[in-house]
């Protein structure tokens, strides 16, 4: 294994351990929504930077660009972002440096205050990315 994809999974790894894990089992009922626009926290634990992200209400596919202020590097950086009110289920759409693009659904924004984006790398190094929203209760 070369030291730069050695280095590549071993950053995966490393992504995937301190990951808080797969997607809510807690979702929010399809019914409840964000009363006004809040600050949520995107985190970016993967090895490549972020370079556009946007929000859409689950499943719709009508995504709304949000402003990142310029990419969020990779390793285990962090922005704030603002939610618009709307759905508690949001699907949220990531450009990775390299071209890649990873879709997130139906992250709970009314439960949590921020979304750890990690990946992984396959044995037949693709990358996959997955993200996680934090439990803790917030006023909505």
């Amino acid at each position: 294994m070369s030291a730069v994809r050695f280095a590549t999974v071993a950053s995966a790894v490393v992504a995937a351990m301190v990951s808080f894990g797969g997607m809510s089992a807690h979702a929010a009922e399809p019914s409840q929504a964000l009363s006004r626009a809040r600050i949520f926290t995107l985190v970016n634990a993967t090895s490549d930077s972020m370079l556009a992200v946007a929000l859409a209400p689950a499943s719709s596919g009508e995504f709304v660009a949000v402003p990142l202020g310029g990419p969020l590097q990779g390793g285990l950086t962090s922005t704030a972002i603002r939610i618009s009110s709307g759905p508690c289920l949001r699907d949220v759409l990531v450009d990775f440096q390299g071209g890649r693009r990873a879709t997130l659904a139906n992250v709970d924004v009314c439960q949590g205050s921020g979304l750890r984006v990690t990946s992984s790398v396959n044995a037949d190094s693709t990358v996959t990315y997955s993200g996680k929203a934090d439990e803790r209760q917030v006023s909505r």
